[in-house]
């Protein structure tokens, strides 16, 4: 068995330095023969509206798979955290052979916040479809989890209510996965667990701006419309894992294909470590939904 060859894209969606989506593609034997591997691989700029896409052209042949992982870190709203939270993980599915996205986004005291971060990452997604991905599953930790849960409804919805489901303008969401997921933002302003930081984000505490926190809450986003993996530690001490359980019981309630995994002796942090029990659990599930939509 030889060693998997990696290309690796920096796409770029907005002119903030945090917007952009690292691409990780493993390259079959086939198109690596003809290519010089030990050479640095110069990218170009391609304009697509506001768009700015990173490729490269003497790859421009090479055929993506159909769909990414793509995965977006967390870090409670504040600008201090960075996708290099979910390197591990993403590192784990590339040496399996599974084509990755790693998802940078504005945050508090970068530029982000309402509706900023949301906007990012509706970006990020059209910026994948420009570079070749037709679907993706989506993978968050902690306000990553929320972040995921809503892209994945306003993507699930945009397509039904469109008929993308195959050639549309942009990526279809195939499954999403929430490691720790804040999955009520009302519950978690009304309870302060975290200080005075979503009433910051969000601009107001949900009795304030309601229409805000409906609009990105995942719970009230419900019936999601795709599989979904909800994954939390029993020993969280900082996502209480109620909220999970919550979540799950309202999407079956709606119809919504779900399933939970809970991991004793795992904190909130655990969930990111690739040696995790956790973490085998959600990458077989992961694996599955790749194989059934790449068939």
């Amino acid at each position: 068995m030889g060693t998997t060859k990696i290309k690796w894209d920096r796409i770029r969606y907005g002119g903030d330095s945090s917007q952009f989506v690292d691409l990780y593609s493993p390259v079959r034997s086939r198109e690596s023969e003809v290519m010089d591997m030990t050479s640095p691989i110069r990218p170009q700029i391609l304009r697509a509206g506001e768009v700015s896409v990173l490729s490269v052209e003497r790859l421009a042949d090479f055929k993506r798979t159909r769909t990414a992982v793509c995965f977006i870190h967390g870090g409670y709203w504040h600008g201090e955290s960075d996708l290099s939270e979910m390197e591990p993980l993403v590192d784990d599915l590339v040496a399996a052979g599974i084509e990755v996205a790693n998802i940078e986004y504005r945050m508090m005291g970068v530029g982000g916040g309402w509706p900023s971060s949301y906007f990012d990452l509706a970006a990020s997604m059209d910026a994948l479809y420009l570079s070749g991905i037709s679907r993706v599953v989506l993978v968050g930790h902690s306000l990553g989890g929320q972040l995921a849960l809503w892209l994945a409804s306003v993507s699930a919805r945009f397509s039904s209510s469109s008929g993308m489901l195959q050639d549309g303008g942009s990526v279809v969401v195939s499954g999403v996965v929430t490691l720790a997921g804040i999955t009520d933002l009302i519950s978690f302003a009304d309870r302060g667990l975290s200080g005075d930081v979503v009433r910051i984000f969000l601009g107001g505490m949900p009795e304030e701006v309601p229409h805000r926190y409906i609009a990105v809450s995942p719970l009230e986003l419900l019936p999601l419309g795709i599989p979904a993996l909800v994954v939390h530690g029993k020993k969280d001490s900082i996502v209480p894992i109620d909220m999970s359980r919550k979540f799950v019981q309202t999407a079956k309630s709606k119809g919504d294909s779900i399933e939970t995994i809970e991991i004793d002796g795992e904190g909130h942090f655990d969930l990111l470590d690739p040696r995790a029990h956790s973490w085998g659990l959600a990458r077989h599930w992961i694996r599955s939904v790749c194989n059934k939509r790449n068939a």
